[in-house]
């Protein structure tokens, strides 16, 4: 039976829908989903919007708005229960952030999914959204090794760093995105500053000392079970240095205590990073889209 022909309520968040978000968490992703880890910090975020459907008294979906400033906003968290799917109840949760979202005020909204995926790709071209590009994950275990031509940006390299940018290709094919995991925001130059400001830019030299390449990364908490990783947030370096880059990013990660360094990569990046060492966790992509309302 449809949803459309019964009774889904679609509400706010609170703090004892939790047991269900464990429940649902466990039986997706093989039982290693996210979101029961974030749950609580989500759910006192006050730039973020938490809700979940509800039928009969049981919480079978939960979806999250998160306001990332400046007018963008990223859609995030998108879950049904197993046990529920097929009915309508996430196209009914997409609906509602979406128009949660126009409310609000916002200019740009995003959300990554996987390739696999197809049912949200069906939601996301019902609502206008439009597909930007794939990443593909690739990780590899930290290692000792050479970092140089690999320099730590300071306050001072932050005007040469955006002129980088706004003349980099690379820049414009990520429609100016940068992030880790599943999230993604415009990389501006107050973001780029703070990043240089808290030690997470480096720029790679040529031997004339231009800069030709630009890599930020971010030191996330250690998860259960898994790597104590280093997280690339924005690779931009020419092709014919690619693997050499990734390598540095490796020996960086060594450098810095980390046991693994992982790169959202272009498809094209695949044999340049696999020559560095870098393995795919999982064969999907993510599929990053965008709907825009001014």
């Amino acid at each position: 039976m449809k949803v459309e022909n019964i009774e889904l309520i679609i509400r706010p968040a609170k703090e004892d829908d939790f047991p269900y978000i464990e429940h649902i968490g466990s039986r997706i992703w093989e039982g290693n989903d996210y979101l029961p880890r974030v749950w609580d910090r989500w759910l006192h975020d006050p730039n973020g919007e938490m809700v979940v459907a509800e039928l009969k008294g049981q919480v079978v979906g939960v979806g999250r708005l998160t306001d990332m400033g400046d007018g963008e906003w990223w859609l995030e968290g998108l879950r049904v229960d197993p046990d529920f799917q097929g009915k309508g109840i996430g196209k009914r949760l997409h609906k509602y952030l979406v128009e949660r979202f126009r409310a609000r005020g916002g200019t740009v909204l995003r959300f990554m999914t996987a390739s696999h995926n197809t049912p949200v790709h069906r939601m996301a071209a019902e609502s206008g959204f439009t597909h930007l590009y794939s990443l593909i994950p690739y990780a590899a275990d930290s290692e000792p090794g050479q970092i140089e031509p690999l320099r730590r940006l300071e306050m001072g390299d932050a005007d040469t760093a955006w002129a980088f940018l706004q003349g980099s290709p690379h820049f414009h094919k990520v429609h100016g995105l940068y992030g880790g995991g599943w999230r993604l925001r415009k990389l501006t130059l107050n973001h780029l500053t703070e990043d240089i400001s808290s030690g997470l830019a480096y720029g790679w030299y040529n031997s004339g000392g231009e800069m030709i390449g630009l890599a930020i990364i971010s030191l996330p908490e250690r998860e259960p079970d898994k790597p104590f990783r280093m997280r690339t947030a924005y690779l931009d370096v020419p092709e014919a240095e690619l693997s050499g880059a990734a390598s540095g990013l490796r020996a960086l990660a060594h450098k810095l205590g980390r046991e693994a360094v992982t790169i959202q990569a272009l498809p094209e990046w695949t044999p340049a990073l696999e020559r560095a060492g870098y393995e795919r966790p999982f064969e999907f992509e993510g599929w990053v889209f965008e709907l825009v309302t001014a």
